[in-house]
């Protein structure tokens, strides 16, 4: 995973990258030296009066209309927009051995620059798969995210778009060029809910500390059990046993454990592979706003 620092450093990187290269602006730079080459006609910072029209809505990860984000400053964050069919026209000149400007650069960035045992080999901007051939990268801006696989060996490329911010898209890509590459990828389960009594709801209310600087707080609002972990949005978590409730912004999952006298004492996050648990506090009063 990139982190929020590794992110700024890559934004200052491509910020100074585009003052040294280019006297005028990041959008010129981007249009003529891959845009026009590869003819991405509809990727852009700035959209005609056609291509708005044509703008697909944004959509949080609840699911509730959201809104653009216009980045000036840091644009290298995600100032472009674009569509499926551009950026398939980026992946085919990425895997292009035409010997043109736009693919030579590609294959400059996907030259490693980072390595360890065990984890993602890091590239310019670019991710490359376990499988030590594969490059990825991903996005997400308010209210749309993004992700393009590229399979050199057999000049195999999967982009997802979609107007939702959520992390399964990337997820749903990996899996479709899992499959486009002649595998057998394990289906995203769809979940479902169950009815749990109100009282166990309540008794699941309380701060979890999961580590030193992270916890996740429960309450109950409207009949339904939110969730809100340290530094992040609260969202309602979906209950698929009395014990087991699930996220549908992110694919984890919170579990509730209680003693031999029924007392409910810890959760465990379940996300990426991990059990993280975590105590519940005694006699933390909630925030006023949270335990209405």
């Amino acid at each position: 995973m990139v982190t929020s620092k590794q992110k700024l450093v890559t934004k200052q990187q491509n910020y100074v990258a585009a003052r040294v290269t280019w006297h005028g602006n990041r959008e010129q730079l981007v249009v003529e030296r891959i845009c026009d080459p590869l003819k991405m006609n509809d990727t852009r910072i700035a959209l005609s009066e056609e291509q708005r029209k044509r703008l697909a809505p944004p959509y949080n990860r609840a699911l509730d209309p959201d809104h653009s984000w216009d980045i000036d400053a840091l644009a290298g964050a995600g100032a472009l927009r674009s569509s499926a069919n551009d950026l398939l026209k980026f992946a085919k000149g990425a895997l292009a051995d035409d010997g043109s400007d736009v693919s030579k650069a590609i294959h400059e960035a996907w030259k490693p620059h980072y390595q360890k045992k065990g984890d993602f080999t890091v590239g310019l901007a670019w991710m490359q798969a376990h499988d030590g051939v594969t490059w990825w990268h991903n996005g997400q801006t308010g209210g749309y995210t993004s992700s393009l696989f590229a399979y050199p060996p057999k000049k195999l490329a999967v982009v997802v778009v979609s107007n939702t911010a959520t992390e399964f898209t990337g997820a749903l890509a990996e899996k479709v060029f899992v499959l486009v590459a002649g595998g057998r990828p394990t289906p995203i389960a769809l979940r479902k809910t169950v009815k749990v009594d109100p009282a166990v709801l309540k008794s699941y209310e309380g701060r979890y500390t999961l580590a030193p600087l992270f916890a996740i707080t429960i309450t109950v609002e409207d009949g339904k059990l939110m969730a809100q972990a340290t530094l992040q949005e609260k969202f309602e978590v979906f209950p698929e046993s009395d014990t087991d409730f699930f996220y549908k912004v992110v694919d984890a999952k919170l579990s509730f454990e209680k003693d031999k006298d029924g007392k409910v004492t810890q959760l465990v996050l379940h996300q990426n592979g991990r059990d993280m648990p975590g105590k519940k506090d005694a006699d933390v009063p909630l925030e006023p706003a949270a335990a209405k």
